[in-house]
């Protein structure tokens, strides 16, 4: 990576046919000792590939569990820490065209802020409850 972080969020997406895999957030001891809402991806299709700078996140964030979204067109980012505040948000990253990614902020929250939530996504055909 470009940028040394840990407590950063991790996975992978695909655009146009390619897979990435994409690092965002965390905590960097180089950067000032500073939390981070920077984002890099890694085309996985590439070898010898560097990793490519990608759009930051709306907010400086560390210690929140990044998915990847139910199309696989980008991530899901749940919960978190912003400072020494719990976020509720959950954000999402949707990428068109070659790798023309945003960020929004969705109307879902969780009800209480979380630091290191376990999150995943849940199937359809497993939440029919006829």
């Amino acid at each position: 990576m470009n940028i040394d972080r840990y407590l950063h969020g991790c996975a992978t997406f695909t655009n146009e046919g390619r897979t990435y895999a994409i690092v965002a957030g965390g905590y960097s001891t180089k950067q000032a000792g500073a939390v981070l809402s920077s984002v890099e991806f890694l085309d996985l299709n590439s070898e010898g590939a560097g990793w490519a700078e990608g759009p930051s996140m709306p907010r400086d964030l560390e210690e929140f569990t990044l998915l990847t979204s139910p199309e696989e067109d980008g991530v899901i980012a749940v919960g978190g820490r912003s400072g020494s505040t719990f976020s509720p948000a959950i954000f999402k990253m949707t990428c068109t065209g070659s790798l023309n990614c945003q960020w929004t902020e969705l109307e879902q929250k969780l009800d209480l802020g979380r630091s290191a939530p376990v999150a995943y996504l849940i199937p359809d055909e497993l939440t029919n409850c006829e």
